[in-house]
């Protein structure tokens, strides 16, 4: 029985890596400081992404869209669970 990655989706994990140069498992030992950095980040990234797909730019990829949301989504869960 293999371990199954928190982050939803194949994409996910790679995109992490690719935006922040550390691996997805990264998150659950993260201080809450660093998750904001990384989440002001993820919120840029959306954003230049949406804005990719509602002026249906070449570039734009639906899946990228969504590993952005998962990872902000997971993010912001880690977040929760740190400020209680």
């Amino acid at each position: 029985m293999s371990m199954r990655s928190p982050l939803a989706g194949p994409n996910v994990g790679l995109l992490f890596r690719n935006l922040f140069g550390e691996p997805e498992c990264v998150i659950a030992a993260a201080p809450p400081h660093k998750l904001r950095l990384w989440l002001g980040r993820i919120k840029l990234e959306l954003r230049r992404e949406r804005n990719r797909g509602k002026t249906r730019h070449y570039r734009y990829v639906f899946n990228r869209h969504l590993a952005l949301a998962a990872v902000r989504e997971i993010i912001l869960k880690k977040l929760g669970e740190s400020c209680q």
